[in-house]
């Protein structure tokens, strides 16, 4: 693809969407990355690799130019629909978790004209729901107080003695403060719940809801990283050999012959399909005796 046109797609994709994030795969597998764009996949969100220059270009006139300071490097681009603004957060958190990765993977994100710097910012990110769920909150938030103002009316007399123009003015009223709802941006519907729970003592069910569903996800996500087997790879032997050769003899039943040729064609894979804790107890017993080890997923 040539420069402007590539140019132009990026200009598309700013244009068309309110959430972007910028993120650095660079040190992760081939394995890793073809993992993380499933994921991606699966969450409808689009992953695309960008070449720094151009897209530099195509954000300098819009509000997407505070992102130019980030962009440096091997980076990474996702965009997610504006319905679903946390689920690049989620991936990107639940992938550091799963294969337990130290690195800085988020270079910033930019939502609603806001932006979020680092893996810092990920629980924010997370816990940032969308317009739509946000104005979902604030219903919840108000029927449920209303219902029980209703409950607690002591007559039906009290229903009756509302006049019919006074009916009439509150139902403009409330058609112009739901239009004012539905124009609000993310940050000010975020604003607006904030203020609701904080200073008039609002809850809402569906909080309950959403972080029973969180729960769920992390309590998953956990068992699928203890359910995961690992390969033990020699990378070096080090200073003695010797004793490294008679390790892999105790502990795979080689032969003293296949024992020396393992250690003769590092890098090479000692045991196979261990959980988390046999795949760190080899590798300890091989790092006492000087030799390098790395653990990779089986």
């Amino acid at each position: 693809m040539k420069k402007n046109q590539l140019i132009s797609s990026y200009i598309n994709i700013i244009n068309n969407n309110n959430c972007i994030y910028l993120v650095d795969l660079s040190e992760l597998t081939d394995e890793k990355v073809y993992d993380f764009r499933k994921k991606c996949y699966e969450k409808d969100i689009k992953l695309k690799f960008i070449k720094n220059t151009l897209f530099k270009k195509a954000i300098q006139n819009s509000n997407y130019k505070e992102l130019t300071t980030v962009i440096k490097g091997p980076t990474a681009l996702m965009v997610a629909s504006n319905t679903a603004i946390a689920n690049p957060a989620i991936i990107i958190n639940n992938f550091k978790k799963l294969y337990s990765l130290n690195k800085e993977y988020l270079k910033a994100a930019y939502i609603e004209n806001k932006l979020y710097l680092g893996d810092r910012s990920l629980n924010d990110l997370i816990n940032l729901k969308s317009k739509n769920d946000l104005l979902i909150d604030i219903f919840f938030l108000i029927k449920k107080n209303i219902i029980n103002i209703i409950k607690n009316l002591k007559t039906m007399k009290e229903i009756k003695e509302i006049k019919t123009p006074a009916t009439a003015t509150a139902t403009a009223k409330i058609a112009n403060l739901a239009k004012e709802l539905v124009n609000l941006t993310v940050t000010e519907v975020n604003e607006l719940t904030i203020i609701l729970k904080k200073d008039y003592g609002l809850e809402s069910s569906y909080d309950n809801s959403v972080k029973k569903i969180t729960e769920t996800d992390s309590i998953n996500q956990e068992q699928k990283k203890e359910n995961r087997k690992y390969n033990v790879i020699l990378k070096s032997s080090g200073p003695s050999k010797l004793a490294v050769v008679k390790l892999i003899k105790e502990i795979t039943g080689r032969g003293l012959k296949d024992s020396k040729e393992l250690v003769d064609s590092v890098p090479t894979t000692i045991k196979e399909s261990l959980n988390k804790e046999e795949a760190e107890l080899f590798k300890k017993k091989f790092e006492e005796i000087g030799a390098e080890i790395e653990i990779e997923l089986f």
